[in-house]
């Protein structure tokens, strides 16, 4: 029987070349494949058929398997070749019983299913933490259909992680609340970001406990509690609290414009309102930066309180007395309509994390991020919703200004900005920063409940603009479970187009009494690839994961090679997520930084702090005297986001030596004297 077998070989091979020779274009390419595949697949038989001779009984249950295999080769091609039409009916029986059962669906809420995909967070996350790693890991996906081998289809679980390249196109967390966005997405990204020693800005408008829990973790895991900045408007974190002072910017009018913007809502009524607000906070910061004076809010609102009606007060006009030009410019202002200044001044001045003030760490946005700090942003927004919104706003419009005077290089490395709950932030500035961040090396993570809130933000505009901005400049989305039919239309929408099996109704001619009957047939029509049922009912641990490159999968035992080598185009994967362990307590932190390290020293000022309700001296402006070193005076010469800035405590290397000496010297909690 071997010797048939064998002859049957080679006269396949002797057709094959046959068919070769006389095959012209792409046949001849086929019938190529076809002789290589013959001699290919023979040899290695031909020489296992002799070796099995030297296995005991002969090799009987070796050639057994053999043959049993090349029978169900055998079997196999002829099924899928020469009996095509058996096998289309057979499918198109298989649709329609499908269908009739509804099984294949989608939007029948009984038959939605759900994979179980268990995995180790900890595990999996792992070999992303490394500093040379050149991907962020996000989840694990469902089992993927692979390619199909002797009728099987092979799936397999991969990890949806995004590279370096596709993270500076941002990424945008979306999903109701509860579902689990902020503890197992965002925490992963800047878990990733710390443990690599790269820079992170945490924006929060919730007190999430176990996400700044863990954060803190991370920090301390990683060895960085020197480079760790923590800044809270809670009541309660006084004491824990950085301070940080918006109005500490060298260009007034760039500052004026970010407050105002701060303090009103972007609507067409309130023009003239912004303006106002506009003229009387430049009067009041030209004056300042004359006299050498760097404000605070409680300071400003000390200089506004008697403002209104009547014009300027006694406490601004003598604040001006020096300079006739700016008293003269703030008879003219309509102190009446700019109460919105003075009524954000007097709220602001009272949180402790707005007045910078010895034994409390005075940090600036530019030295972070040049630096590479970590800085955890805490505003609660259950007590005053609107300081809050204020803040945050004054965070993104510094975070803008910061960067975009920086001077970057390809060497650079990312720096992560991380925005929870992004909604009351969401404008003009935040839109700008979509476009041009990437430019700079800022990558960023939003994540919000539902695309209302961009509705709202934007509603100066037309509906939903600000919304299809802010998706259209994002490459990656991470959308768990909506609550909002509208949202999951429109996400439903986005997720592109698919041929699905449906089932239709066709009314056909009786034969007997001519009466017309329903007949049911599977038909294929183009639909939603995720339908509006899936978004709805997605459940806690699962998300749809819009990814804009195949290079995004990457098989878990092998964390440098990706699925395949394509070019980049947007697919739709369903990712498992994992919530992390339960964090350790909160550490020790005084005055911004973890186990009060990097405290300022008795009589040393970082960033020129003001104390509340005190007016500081001016700088001499005479020949010969030189200016005090500034953080934005001569801005970056050369690299930046690696480099080094001309500030005496600009360098990593300085700022750790000097914390060194502080927790030395200091080891009680009080400051050096």
């Amino acid at each position: 029987m071997w010797d048939q077998i064998v002859m049957l070989w080679l006269t396949a091979i002797f057709l094959s070349v046959i068919a070769w020779s006389r095959a012209r274009g792409a046949n001849r390419r086929q019938a190529m494949k076809s002789v290589v595949r013959l001699i290919g697949y023979g040899v290695p038989i031909v020489l296992a058929w002799e070796w099995f001779d030297a296995l005991p009984l002969g090799g009987i249950l070796a050639k057994t398997a053999l043959v049993a295999g090349l029978l169900w080769c055998l079997a196999y091609r002829l099924w899928t070749r020469a009996f095509l039409a058996w096998r289309i009916r057979g499918q198109q029986g298989q649709r329609l019983r499908a269908l009739a059962s509804g099984e294949q669906d989608p939007r029948d809420l009984g038959r939605l299913k759900w994979s179980q995909v268990i995995y180790d967070r900890e595990q999996a996350l792992a070999p992303y933490l490394r500093e040379e790693a050149g991907a962020y890991w996000l989840a694990r996906s469902d089992p993927l259909p692979g390619r199909r081998w002797l009728g099987l289809t092979l799936s397999r679980a991969y990890d949806v992680a995004v590279p370096k390249d596709l993270m500076l196109r941002h990424v945008l967390i979306l999903g109701s609340t509860g579902a689990g966005k902020t503890r197992t997405a965002l925490q992963g990204i800047v878990e990733q970001q710390i443990a690599r020693g790269l820079g992170a800005l945490v924006l929060q408008f919730k007190h999430d406990e176990l996400f700044y829990r863990s954060v803190l973790d991370a920090v301390a895991r990683a060895g960085r509690e020197a480079e760790c900045i923590y800044f809270s408007l809670r009541s309660d974190d006084e004491s824990r609290t950085a301070a940080w002072n918006p109005l500490d910017w060298p260009n007034s009018a760039e500052v004026a414009e970010a407050v105002v913007h701060a303090t009103l809502d972007d609507l067409a009524a309130l023009r003239y309102f912004a303006a106002q607000n506009l003229d009387a906070l430049g009067v009041v910061l030209d004056g300042a930066r004359r006299r050498g004076e760097t404000l605070s809010f409680g300071r400003l609102a000390d200089l506004l309180a008697q403002t209104g009606r009547s014009g300027a007060g006694q406490p601004l006009l003598a604040y001006l007395r020096s300079f006739p030009d700016l008293r003269a410019r703030a008879q003219r202002v309509r102190w009446d309509h700019a109460s919105e200044l003075k009524m954000l001044a007097a709220q602001l001045g009272r949180f402790a994390a707005l007045t910078p003030a010895p034994g409390r760490v005075a940090f600036d946005l530019r030295t972070a991020v040049q630096q590479g700090q970590v800085v955890l942003v805490n505003l609660d927004a259950t007590t005053f919703p609107k300081a809050a919104r204020c803040v945050g706003r004054l965070f993104i419009a510094a975070l803008s200004a910061a960067y975009s005077g920086l001077r970057r290089t390809e060497d650079d490395r990312v720096y992560l900005v991380a925005l929870d709950e992004f909604g009351p932030v969401a404008g003009p500035h935040l839109s700008s920063m979509l476009g041009t961040a990437r430019g700079f090396g800022v990558s960023l993570v939003l994540a919000t409940q539902s695309l209302a809130d961009l509705r709202i933000a934007g509603q100066r505009e037309a509906a939903g603009a600000l919304a299809a901005q802010v998706v259209e400049n994002i490459g990656t989305q991470i959308v768990f479970g909506l609550r909002n039919p509208q949202d999951a239309k429109w996400w439903s929408e986005a997720s592109g187009s698919v041929l699905r099996d449906e089932m239709t109704d066709v009314l056909v001619e009786g034969r007997a009494d001519r009466n017309y009957v329903n007949r049911r047939q599977a038909s294929q029509r183009e639909s939603a690839a995720v339908s509006i049922n899936q978004l709805l009912f997605t459940p806690r641990s699962k998300a749809f994961i819009w990814i804009p490159s195949r290079r995004c999968l990457r098989a878990p035992g092998n964390r440098s090679a990706y699925l395949n080598p394509e070019p980049d185009r947007r697919s739709v994967i369903l990712g498992n997520f994992v919530l992390p362990s339960d964090p350790s307590p909160w550490p020790q932190i005084r005055g911004g930084c973890i186990g009060g390290m990097g405290r300022a020293l008795a009589g040393t000022q970082p960033i020129h702090p003001v104390m509340p309700h005190q007016q500081s001296t001016s700088t001499s402006t005479e020949p010969g005297h030189a200016d005090p070193p500034r953080l934005f005076g001569g801005g970056v010469i050369g690299r930046t986001l690696l480099g080094s800035m001309t500030c005496s405590i600009a360098t990593r290397e300085g700022t750790r030596s000097q914390l060194r000496e502080c927790n030395e010297s200091d080891s009680g909690g009080g400051v050096k004297q």
